[in-house]
């Protein structure tokens, strides 16, 4: 793995082995900056293998029912009760206590966050304690060995109104784009010819000129990550990826162009 890579990695890991006893470990990035990879696997590191890893990703449908518990209808008519994925997998944290068990939020600001995290901001910074589940009346105690990973966009409308009781309870680690990171993740495929360097340093090129731009604004104001870029085999993949993706980045139809539009546009060669 390359020296960028691990470095972050490392520090992801750390967060989860160090704050997520008490906090949900938050990589935030805008897209294409590797955020669900380095969740991944950094959520593999800390529980030793996949099996002991659940991803979920929330949208705007997502409720409390299928993250805690709700109410089902049966086949015979009635309801029963159904338990969301946080209930199993603490269950089965809770019955496992040699093992180290990781669940991980993709999107995690896209859904109504006070509504389906419910009780389990407080339960996670207060390890030990102990609430009813409002319709099953069951106890509910976090797992000690149940760690707590999530990925957001810093640009989604909720991750703009995250209140300060959520803020307080995440570790937030910026995964933001990276010419390093553009360098090592390019350097196997296209780094073996000349032309191919080349091409490599003309895109980092364009990071490294946006990043002299903005500055400290960088990692949150620049559209994309490095890792649009990971399939790029040649140029002719930087002229699909123009046209599919990355022009739709900087300007949508009936929206403001993106702040950046012009600066883009003009140092990417590959229109």
């Amino acid at each position: 793995m390359a020296a960028t890579t691990e470095a972050i990695l490392a520090e992801v890991a750390a967060a989860i082995e160090h704050l997520g006893k008490t906090s949900i470990v938050a990589l935030a990035g805008v897209p294409g900056t590797g955020k669900s990879h380095m969740a991944m696997m950094a959520a593999r590191h800390f529980a030793g293998h996949p099996l002991l890893v659940e991803t979920i990703q929330f949208h705007q449908g997502y409720g409390y029912e299928e993250f805690v518990e709700g109410l089902r209808p049966t086949p015979v008519g009635g309801f029963e009760i159904s338990e969301g994925v946080l209930m199993r997998w603490n269950d089965r944290a809770t019955a496992d206590k040699q093992n180290r068990y990781v669940l991980v939020i993709e999107e995690l600001t896209r859904a109504n966050l006070s509504a389906v995290l419910g009780e389990l901001l407080s339960l996670i910074e207060y390890r030990g304690r102990s609430i009813t589940l409002p319709i099953s009346k069951r106890p509910l105690v976090i797992a000690e060995n149940l760690r707590f990973v999530a990925t957001y966009n810093p640009h989604d409308r909720n991750a703009i109104d995250v209140d300060d009781a959520l803020l307080r309870r995440l570790a937030i680690i910026e995964c933001g784009p990276s010419s390093a990171q553009l360098r090592e993740m390019l350097g196997s495929t296209l780094g073996n010819t000349t032309e191919g360097q080349a091409t490599i340093e003309k895109l980092a090129k364009l990071f490294d000129e946006i990043e002299a731009i903005t500055g400290d604004r960088f990692p949150s104001v620049m559209p994309f990550g490095h890792g649009i870029f990971s399939t790029v085999r040649n140029e002719d993949d930087l002229k699909r990826i123009w046209r599919q993706r990355l022009r739709h980045f900087i300007a949508r139809p009936n929206q403001p162009r993106h702040e950046l539009a012009d600066e883009i546009s003009s140092r990417y060669p590959w229109k």
